[in-house]
This record gives structure tokens, sequence and C-alpha cells, in this order.
């Protein structure tokens, strides 16, 4: 009996600490029945320079455009994840309410108050959206906000791992820039190292870089840099806090104009579970 109560002692050890103070089971994973408060935190500054001949530029000036032009944007998304129970023993339906939005500049965002989605997630995998209701879309544009949020959760599809304090892991997302008649790719690489792990949370300092890859095209030139911090919850496996701070510079060419991008971003992603 006092053998057999030790053995799920140190089994429950195992499963709370990640095998040890020192190790972590890293993977990204909703719960059933379950509800994910998140808020989204965004402060930017871009500066656009714009070059040319002497007529374009004096018709920009004409038309009352600055150059240099600053364009300061402060914005606040929050969300709600709310997972139901699990159907057929493998996945639970999913749904996720855009509960507030706060613009700066009083434009509309990408993602508006009273958006809902809907799909399906396994508990080893991230959610699979595959419809909307609560604004009124065409067809076409419905499709382009289930792609844009299908991105979002790719930049969290990492995975799963086991790492220790020290230890680093890198992600790749390639984002496009228009280009004229063709595109650019740019890849965003952030290398995560594991700095500690402190009461069930491993924290992570985060580097960021940002370039052109070798096949990009001539007329566009790209680069940037940045660092954060991440905060995993290692018993409930999801990202408690995310936060970054980067800047970039854009240089894009074009038979009439030229402009350039000077870009700095802040960013903090909090969230909160409960059953």
């Amino acid at each position: 009996m006092k053998k057999s109560f030790l053995i799920a002692f140190l089994l429950l050890q195992v499963w709370a600490f990640g095998q040890t103070k020192n190790e972590v089971l890293f993977k990204i994973q909703y719960k059933p029945q379950a509800t994910y408060s998140n808020t989204i935190q965004l402060t930017s500054q871009n500066i656009f320079t714009y070059g040319g001949s002497e007529e374009i530029l004096a018709d920009l000036k004409e038309s009352g455009m600055e150059n240099p032009m600053t364009l300061d944007q402060n914005s606040t998304i929050k969300t709600v994840f709310r997972t139901g129970k699990i159907k057929g023993g493998k996945e639970f339906p999913i749904q996720i309410e855009v509960t507030d939005v706060s613009e700066s500049d009083g434009g509309k965002s990408v993602l508006p108050k009273g958006l809902v989605f809907y799909g399906n997630c396994a508990e080893s995998g991230l959610p699979k959206l595959d419809s909307l209701s609560g604004i009124s879309y065409d067809e076409s544009t419905k499709k382009a906000l289930l792609d844009v949020t299908r991105d979002l959760f790719l930049q969290i599809d990492i995975p799963e791992k086991r790492i220790k304090v020290g230890d680093t892991f890198s992600q790749s997302m390639p984002i496009s820039i228009p280009g004229g008649p063709a595109e650019a790719i740019m890849d965003v690489v952030a290398d995560y190292k594991l700095i500690s792990i402190t009461n069930n949370f491993a924290n992570f300092d985060i580097q960021i870089t940002y370039k052109i890859n070798s096949g990009a095209i001539d007329s566009i030139q790209a680069v940037g840099k940045g660092t954060g911090k991440m905060t995993y919850d290692t018993k409930n496996f999801y990202i408690t806090k995310h936060e970054s701070n980067t800047e970039i510079s854009l240089d894009i060419k074009d038979k009439e104009i030229d402009f350039s991008i000077k870009s700095k971003q802040s960013m903090v992603q909090t969230s909160t579970l409960t059953n």
C-alpha cells in the first residue's frame, strides 16, 4: 500500500513539473470545457518617407501630404475562447468571440467587435475554424477573415518538445510583401531561450530577426530585429504572456516613386484560463 502511494506521488510530481524543475514539456494545447480570456495591446510608430522626381514630390506636397509622415497608433483587442465537451473521444467544439476593440485613430479593426468564429479542436492540436457570424460579410470577406485567423494560429503552431533551462528553439514564419507585379517574402525568425522555471511557469527570452529571403525581388529591401519575453504555463500547456518590441526598415522602389518605412512596434498579449 505504501509502495503504491509512493509511485502515485512520484507520477504526480513528474506531471506537475514537466519531469524536472529544470525541464519542461512545451506544447500548445487547449482544454475542453474551458474559457480563455485574451488581450492584445499594440503600440506602433511608422515613419513614411517618399522619394521621386521633383514633379511627383511637388504633387504630393500640393495634396497636403507630409514628407516624411509619422503615424502613431495604439490598439487593443479582447477575445474569449470557449471550448465545449469532447465529441466522439477526439475533438471538441471551440468558439472565438471578439468582445472588445479600441483603435486610437478611430479606424476599423481587422477583427471587429461582435465577430464570432466557430470550429473544432483536438486536445493535441490547434483550432480548425470553418465559419463565422455576428457581422454581415460577403463570402470573399468571410474567407479572408478565416485565413487571417488561421495565420494567427500558425504563429503558435510549435512542435511538442522537451526543453531544459538554457536550451533554445526557433520558429520561422514567412510574410509576403506586395511589390507591384510580384511580391517579396520576408522571413521572421524568433529564437526562444528557456531562462527559468518557477511555480509551474516557464520564462523565455526571445530574439527576433526580419530579413528578405534570397529569392526576393530587387525593388524591395527589408531588415529588422526585436526582443521579447514569454511566460508558459507548464501545467495547463498554454502561453499566459507574450511581449515583444521590434524595429523594421522597409524600402520599396517603383518606376515613378520610392518610399521607405521605419516601423517601431510594441505588443503585449495576455491570456487567462478558467475552467
